[in-house]
């Protein structure tokens, strides 16, 4: 079957390839592939879920930690795999969503949070054959880390065959021993990395030296090389990525042809929004230079552009961009400079981990236009010691599990109570025993306390009783895939103006803070009572009522900084959380709360004011055109419907 499916798509297997299969490793159920970025995993998965569906007649699901790397799957997924009559989905968005979503279709796309919703609201396990965990070493991730490992637990304890794809790490045999399965290393890439310090305005390869003032010298300098070549170019900030790129001009390394793709792109840009914003005219002046700059702060449109114009046109020579790029999404370059290696934590700067410095490098070499790929981290004289032996002479670190954090416990144990995976204290330490946790270290008695203290705490929160059953609140907030000290927030609230809503949803944490000087504090703490973080979320609050209140995008981004697409992330975050209050207001029957809980949410969604809501129900009406229809009297559903009517 193998060679059947190999000659269906088209590949011939690189060696790496060649060994996971001639070793057998593809018909193995549980299997941890930890090799070089650009490698080749991706044919592994192929293999493995076109196998899943000819052999077994089950389902796959491919777990990914972003959005932007599912999307990348998708495409590549439904075009490779419908030769062999197979389906498939995609599904990131909704947390409250029917986990039917599995039954129609052969390979569903998800992110891991997403995964672990489905999981909760009953998704059938035994119609799924086969997980695949793309980047499943950012199970070290503070963030995220810990939704990949309940997930992976939840597979494995029902039986679920995994593959789980890793980038090269010292410790995967703990991965393999957790999931009960056999770890596939590799060195291989398809191009060879040369990796080496740039330090006091030069940076030397053992075939050639390249000497420079600053990163935009640096760039040119290596264009001048060859012209044909991509560079990425790391920073640790929007702000700087996008001051960076304004400074590079790299016209004169454009072929004509190229010029007239990076202007059409340049002119595409500033169309992406209805209004040009600050940022549109950044990303648009960059684009016609040959240069951008990438980071989650750019709406999709315009990553797109960007995209197309680096990866398809190649008349885009230069992305400044933040890390974000180096996690999984496919965005390989002849060179990348990492300009920095420290990152503030908060109370001063730190060297970033050698795995995140490994990951960067690895989109160093194209394996269609490249014979190596080149590497260059910028440091200071007096960090070069510690650059060397952490970044080019050291290994990366060993991965570790998240899990023990107290947010962490609260979500997922009740999750499990809530769901019957845990009828008691008993169920639930066994649970954990299972996890990576246990593996990593062993010892599990720490984290049984915590445990036991947890379900004390839900208990007197109300979403559990004394037998370990849900409460009708408690099973409700885990649907809602809720923090329980968020949820508890809300059901103590009680009510007030739109603004108040606004304030009780930026405390929970979940949505991200605009920066902010330390300014206006009185009025800061009037809302937000002694927090060390009142000025931002000040603004926060002050930046999403503008936005419901009409303020254009321009304004926002000019007013409050925030660009549209940190804006369309914080008001879908905002939109959710308004959705959950109204949801457990429902529970306890305050319907006031509900009513404006739920209007708001639309407001939030469409960023209107309340008269313009009905409006914005009807397909293909956004808030500008809805409030040209209201200022020419047509104000509700049934008055434009009559006006289309003729």
């Amino acid at each position: 079957m193998l060679d059947y499916i190999l000659e269906k798509l088209g590949v011939e297997p690189n060696p790496m390839q060649k060994k996971f299969f001639e070793e057998k490793f593809h018909e193995k159920p549980r299997v941890v592939v930890s090799s070089p970025t650009a490698s080749g995993k991706t044919l592994l998965a192929e293999v493995a879920m076109i196998q899943t569906f000819l052999k077994e007649k089950k389902k796959s699901v491919y777990i990914v930690p972003l959005k932007a790397l599912a999307e990348e799957k998708f495409q590549s997924f439904s075009k490779k795999l419908a030769v062999f009559g197979m389906t498939v989905g995609i599904s990131t968005g909704d947390y409250d969503s029917n986990p039917f979503t599995v039954q129609a279709y052969d390979v569903l796309i998800v992110t891991s949070e997403k995964m672990d919703s489905l999981l909760r609201h009953g998704i059938q396990t035994s119609q799924i054959g086969l997980a695949v965990i793309d980047e499943i070493h950012l199970i070290n991730d503070d963030e995220r880390g810990a939704v990949v490992e309940i997930v992976v637990t939840k597979l494995k304890r029902n039986g679920c065959k995994i593959l789980a794809l890793s980038a090269t790490i010292p410790n995967g045999f703990e991965i393999a021993e957790w999931i009960k399965g056999e770890l596939f290393e590799s060195d291989y890439r398809p191009t060879t990395l040369l990796k080496t310090i740039g330090v006091e305005g030069e940076a030397v390869f053992p075939d050639a030296t390249v000497k420079y003032d600053d990163v935009g010298e640096l760039v040119t300098n290596i264009l001048r090389l060859n012209p044909k070549n991509q560079i990425l170019v790391f920073v640790s900030s929007r702000k700087n990525a996008e001051n960076t790129a304004r400074k590079l001009n790299l016209e004169n390394f454009l072929t004509e042809q190229e010029k007239i793709d990076c202007a059409e792109l340049s002119q595409k840009s500033l169309k992406t929004l209805s209004t040009p914003t600050t940022q549109c005219r950044k990303i648009a002046n960059a684009l016609k230079k040959g240069v951008a700059f990438h980071h989650a702060g750019l709406e999709r449109k315009k990553l797109k552009l960007i995209e197309q114009g680096f990866k398809e046109k190649r008349c885009v020579k230069t992305i400044i961009c933040t890390t974000t790029l180096a996690m999984g999404v496919d965005y390989p370059a002849s060179w990348v400079i990492i300009k920095e290696i420290k990152r503030f934590n908060g109370f001063n700067a730190t060297f970033i981990p050698a795995l995140e410095v490994s990951q960067m490098s690895g989109r160093a070499g194209r394996p269609s236009y490249d014979k190596e790929g080149r590497v260059i981290i910028m440091c200071s004289e007096k960090d070069k010691s510690i650059v060397e032996s952490k970044y080019l002479n050291g290994g990366v670190e060993n991965i570790f599990s998240k899990l023990s954090s107290e947010k962490a416990l609260r979500t997922h144990v009740l999750a499990l109570i809530a769901s019957n995976e845990a009828k008691n204290l008993n169920e639930l330490n066994n649970f954990f025993e299972n996890t990576f946790y246990a593996v990593n270290y062993g010892d599990t008695e720490e984290i049984k306390r915590k445990i036991e203290n947890t379900t004390r705490l839900l208990q007197l929160w109300g979403f559990i009783t004394e037998n370990f059953k849900p409460t009708r609140i408690g099973k409700r907030v885990s649907e809602l895939y809720l923090d329980p000290l968020n949820a508890r927030q809300f059901l103590d609230f009680e009510g007030g103006g739109v603004f108040d809503y606004i304030t009780l949803i930026i405390n929970t944490g979940s949505i991200p803070l605009l920066h902010a000087k330390k300014e206006n504090l009185e009025e800061a703490w009037s809302f937000f009572p002694d927090d060390p973080y009142a000025s931002e979320k000040y603004k926060t609050a002050r930046a999403l009522n503008a936005w419901i209140n009409e303020y254009s995008e321009k304004s926002l981004l000019d007013e409050f900084n925030l660009p549209p697409g940190n804006l369309f992330q914080t008001t879908r975050i905002a939109e959710w959380l308004l959705y959950c209050l109204a949801e457990l207001a429902f529970l306890q029957n305050k319907t006031s709360i509900v009513k404006q809980a739920r209007k708001t949410a639309l407001r939030m969604k469409h960023g209107v004011k309340e008269e313009l809501i009905e409006l914005c129900t009807i397909k293909g009406i956004g808030r500008i055109k809805a409030r040209k229809l209201w200022s020419k009297g047509i104000k509700t559903i049934e008055q434009y419907q009559k006006m289309k009517t003729p």
